[in-house]
């Protein structure tokens, strides 16, 4: 015989909820890291670099929110899902920010776009920190899920007791979808990993990012002025511009070699969060068929699509453009 729904216990959460800025995201990912690899900005690529920029941000400014309207009693009130998601989100873009300012060649000091990254970059730090903590919560309810015994009382609730929390004065999920998840999911090595794994790989390259959106340490001065700082050599005494040297060197090679990691960081950080995502049968608010999941794929093909329209017809403008041309130069040698 099936349990009744209102005798059923669990972790009070709020399901994983539509997008944006949470699942899907490999459209994401993708686009993130064609804006990141791509030579030249065609309007496709150009389009890519807005949607990862623009998504990134939004779930930022998701994170912060998060954080900064809580239940009055985080450990007996609901947590929100869509911290999970948020997470490997942001610290794909924190890792990917020091790329986009030192090897992207489309970002190079005297891009326009640069200001507009730097200034992206200072609220990825902040959204990717916010989530960094908004997920110590969810290790806390894992750490007393692995723990010896029955769970302690405010682990497990029946949906009756979710509801009856009493909500914040300002809502950022509707109370009345609460939903209850088995604890023994957040007590897999797979969300251990998650949680202690991936705060490295993404903080060390984001403490390179971060610096960068604030300061600019370069080998040479640059060419002209510009908005952003730069430190000099030239106006300080002769042991301070040693020293000064020396660590402006040690922290460019250092630089250069977080650089390099970052494919191998970035490919962890996605990999392990999209296997617990896939893997973990976690309550979401939309479904696989409906419009919000599928629509985004649609969205992309329809952009894709007026790209190539757009490729085709400049070039055979072109082309026509061309002929005419030569037809001109031909017509003026003959009147001549």
């Amino acid at each position: 015989m099936a349990t009744p729904s209102s005798l059923l216990t669990g972790l009070c959460t709020f399901p994983i909820s539509p997008p944006p800025p949470p699942p899907p995201p490999p459209l994401y990912y993708l686009s993130l890291l064609v804006a990141l690899l791509y030579p030249t900005p065609p309007p496709l690529i150009k389009g890519a670099f807005a949607y990862s920029l623009t998504y990134a941000a939004i779930a930022a400014l998701y994170s912060i929110l998060i954080l900064a309207l809580p239940y009055a009693h985080p450990l007996s009130s609901p947590l929100n899902l869509d911290v999970l998601p948020l997470w490997p989100v942001l610290a794909t873009a924190a890792i990917a920010l020091p790329a986009f300012l030192h090897w992207n060649p489309n970002l190079a000091h005297r891009n326009a776009a640069r200001p507009i990254v730097r200034a992206w970059g200072i609220l990825v730090t902040a959204g990717a920190a916010c989530a960094f903590v908004n997920l110590a919560a969810f290790k806390s309810v894992a750490a007393a899920a692995r723990g010896p015994g029955v769970p302690p009382d405010w682990l497990t609730s029946t949906l009756q007791q979710c509801l009856a929390v009493a909500p914040p004065a300002r809502l950022l999920r509707n109370p009345a979808h609460v939903a209850l998840l088995d604890p023994a999911v957040l007590a897999t090595p797979l969300f251990r990993r998650v949680a202690d794994v991936t705060g490295p790989l993404t903080f060390v390259p984001l403490a390179f990012g971060a610096v960068a959106c604030l300061v600019t340490i370069a080998p040479v001065r640059p060419p002209a002025a510009h908005d952003e700082v730069f430190a000099s050599a030239d106006l300080l005494d002769d042991r301070v511009a040693t020293a000064f040297g020396f660590l402006r060197t040690a922290y460019l090679r250092l630089r250069r070699l977080v650089v390099s990691l970052t494919p191998g960081c970035w490919m962890v950080v996605v990999v392990l969060g999209e296997m617990f995502l896939l893997g973990t049968s976690l309550p979401v608010t939309e479904e696989a068929y409906e419009v919000g999941q599928w629509g985004v794929w649609a969205g992309l093909g329809l952009v894709a699509a007026a790209a190539v329209v757009n490729w085709v017809v400049g070039s055979r403008d072109e082309g026509v453009s061309g002929g005419l041309e030569v037809i001109r130069d031909e017509w003026r040698l003959m009147q001549q």
